[in-house]
């Protein structure tokens, strides 16, 4: 008995250590948080900015365009304690904004666009861009000028600064105008090997969603839908281009098709951009 008594004391001793340590770790751990929380708080803070007459807004267009809200201190503080990497974010409705407020305010002077877009969550679409370039030309129409400088643009780096007065490009860089494509997997025949079953209803032709589970190509149907999307995608970007740059849809059209990936000098040539330097 008495020796039932020593281990039953052993071992509520035992739990008891088990039982402060876990009390410990979690209250380092709550604490540990609070102070994360805090400091990402007080840290996204940006400080404010002097504005002096003949001032030059400038977008570093190194960043995602999302047409989301932003995240909220807390989103950001817990991406940042489980190292989420996370791409600088500029929220559509903000930007659009910022820049019509920059139209009316005297004090700035002009736009200048730099840096290359990121896409993160399908952030940085035409769509958005699209809403970008239009509140330029409102800047532009208030009679001051965008400039845009980039190294190598990407054909959506080019769609945006392409509504700028001067578009500079780096003698080293390159530019890409080589039209739009979609892709899709198909993992019918890995469904199969491994024994799983797909069953589908459909309700008409264009209906393709579940295509990659019960395909191992893309239907005609699909192919055809994609297309017409793309397409008219593509040409609306091509004749905002055209239109800015003062060529034809046609000429712009034949340099995606026919070169696809101009250096300087021929995208100067070409009169895509203003100047090499």
């Amino acid at each position: 008995m008495a020796q039932f008594w020593r281990g039953m004391k052993q071992f509520l001793k035992l739990v008891a250590a088990n039982v402060l340590a876990l009390a410990i770790f979690c209250g380092v751990g709550f604490f540990g948080l609070i102070f994360l929380l805090v400091s990402a708080s007080f840290g996204s803070k940006q400080p404010l900015v002097s504005i002096k007459s003949g001032s030059v807004l400038v977008l570093d267009l190194t960043a995602n365009i999302s047409d989301a809200p932003p995240e909220s201190a807390l989103d950001r503080a817990l991406g940042k304690i489980v190292g989420r990497p996370s791409a600088p974010n500029y929220y559509l409705l903000e930007l659009t904004d910022a820049i019509d407020r920059a139209a009316r305010d005297k004090r700035i002077s002009a736009i200048y666009l730099h840096g290359s877009l990121i896409s993160e969550n399908y952030g940085s679409g035409v769509a958005a861009l699209a809403e970008v370039r239009r509140a330029m030309s409102r800047f532009r129409e208030a009679g001051k000028p965008v400039y845009a400088y980039s190294v190598s643009p990407t054909q959506k780096d080019y769609y945006l600064m392409s509504v700028a007065d001067e578009v500079v490009m780096n003698p080293f860089g390159d530019l890409a105008l080589v039209g739009l494509a979609a892709k899709s997997p198909f993992i019918a025949d890995a469904l199969e090997r491994m024994g799983v079953g797909i069953q589908v209803t459909k309700a008409g032709k264009y209906k393709s969603a579940l295509d990659m589970f019960t395909r191992e190509s893309i239907s005609q149907a699909d192919r055809e839908q994609l297309t017409a999307l793309l397409g008219g995608i593509w040409l609306s970007m091509i004749g905002e281009i055209a239109s800015s740059r003062g060529l034809e849809v046609a000429t712009v059209q034949n340099l995606s098709a026919e070169e696809g990936l101009l250096l300087p000098d021929a995208a100067l040539d070409a009169k895509l951009i203003d100047r090499v330097a």
